[in-house]
């Protein structure tokens, strides 16, 4: 279960990997540029 933060806007941006560790999992494809902060994944039906 999640704690709510409040104000909101307090909480930050969140940890992307709870996302993409999830999606590469599910055979997801990794198109990352190693070195920039941008995270690029394409769906299995594209």
């Amino acid at each position: 279960m999640l704690d709510e933060i409040t104000p909101r806007h307090l909480a930050g941006g969140g940890d992307p990997r709870q996302v993409t560790e999830y999606l590469l999992a599910t055979s997801w494809s990794n198109h990352s540029v190693p070195g920039y902060p941008q995270v690029l994944l394409e769906s299995p039906d594209q």
